[in-house]
């Protein structure tokens, strides 16, 4: 998600998120001598009822696909290439299937996926990758899950029992602006680190090199 175009003065500022999801938010200071500072922190809005499972993608980098109905808790076919990364909320202890149907030899590309021409996107040794923390991240496969994969459709079908109520889940790690953000300040104090703004995406978003 983009950061928040809000502007507020004062010791505190709120400010009310109407759509479940994380958000990146960087707040800027600056006191009566025009001294400015500003900051990063990730906030994660989360359903405010249990009343069954849901899921989002409404954060940075998150992405899912075309939806259909389906005897699963959750049935998406993929559009823009074997990218997805989403958040299941309200499923601690309850069963959870996700259907995702991926690239194979059998489906027609799409121009603006040709790189992925050949990829079949999922195999019958593929798992999720998944984090329960989306502050620090700890990304890693998701054996808890029984999987079907059809070769034919390129399907994955996972089901399992959460032992969390939200759990993040990718095709594989996630590189976004919220990690470049994060070298950048791990490095910027090393001589040996240059990094400047060559310009913004059609989104608004910096493009660094």
């Amino acid at each position: 998600m983009d950061l928040l175009p809000v502007n507020d003065s004062g010791r505190e500022v709120t400010h009310v998120f109407n759509r479940t999801g994380a958000y990146t938010v960087e707040l800027k200071v600056e006191d009566e001598q025009g001294h400015r500072a500003s900051a990063f922190c990730s906030v994660e809005v989360m359903p405010e009822t249990d009343e069954g499972q849901s899921i989002t993608s409404n954060f940075q980098g998150g992405r899912t696909g075309v939806f259909f109905a389906s005897d699963e808790s959750f049935a998406f076919r993929l559009e823009w290439g074997n990218q997805f990364y989403f958040r299941l909320d309200n499923c601690k202890g309850r069963k959870t299937s996700i259907k995702i149907v991926g690239y194979g030899p059998n489906r027609k590309q799409l121009p603006s996926v040709t790189p992925y021409r050949n990829d079949h996107t999922f195999d019958d040794k593929y798992t999720l990758m998944y984090s329960t923390d989306y502050q620090k991240h700890d990304w890693k496969p998701y054996l808890e899950a029984d999987y079907a994969y059809n070769d034919e459709t390129a399907t994955l079908t996972a089901s399992f029992f959460p032992e969390e109520d939200a759990l993040y889940f990718a095709w594989a790690v996630p590189w976004t602006m919220r990690n470049l953000r994060e070298l950048i300040g791990k490095r910027e104090d090393n001589g040996f680190f240059k990094w400047r703004v060559l310009g913004e995406s059609l989104e608004g978003r910096p493009i660094s090199a």
